[in-house]
């Protein structure tokens, strides 16, 4: 699966490249025009959900080719925006650097401006104020009242 962000580079989008748990591999890189076709420049990492990922800021309007190289195959993404004849016969994958609709809706101004402001709490604001507790109080309410005889 491919994600598309706003990049903290302004004139960019960010990329996430995503491939799934279930895929058993030692080692799998991320290889494209990017990074000019390297093979070893660009690993994923396997996150704890065990989900590999390679997040990449890629120029807004763009688009790039890629593949993956998965322990020493290459593997095309049917996930991509498109597809394009490779120098080499196989097709490659291709991502275009353009966000979708939705992502530039949330992020124009009049939408910022109607968000609240994410404020710190301090960490007083969760205590729960609970009742004075006096042990020795609850004690004397379990305990019968031994009466002595005078």
């Amino acid at each position: 699966m491919i994600h598309k962000q706003l990049s903290p580079y302004p004139g960019h989008v960010r990329v996430v490249f995503e491939l799934p748990s279930c895929l058993w591999a030692d080692r799998i890189y991320l290889v494209g025009d990017f990074n000019h076709w390297n093979e070893r420049s660009t690993p994923m990492c396997q996150d704890r959900d065990g989900v590999w990922r390679a997040t990449l800021d890629l120029p807004t309007g763009s688009h790039a080719q890629f593949r993956y190289m998965i322990d020493g195959q290459w593997k095309s993404d049917y996930h991509a925006d498109g597809f394009a004849q490779g120098s080499f016969g196989a097709d490659n994958s291709v991502v275009h650097a353009i966000l979708p609709l939705a992502v530039v809706e949330e992020t124009s101004p009049l939408v910022q401006d109607t968000l609240p402001v994410r404020q710190t709490m301090l960490q007083s604001e969760f205590r729960v104020k609970l009742p004075a507790y006096d042990v020795r109080e609850a004690y004397r309410k379990r305990m019968p009242i031994i009466q002595r005889a005078a």
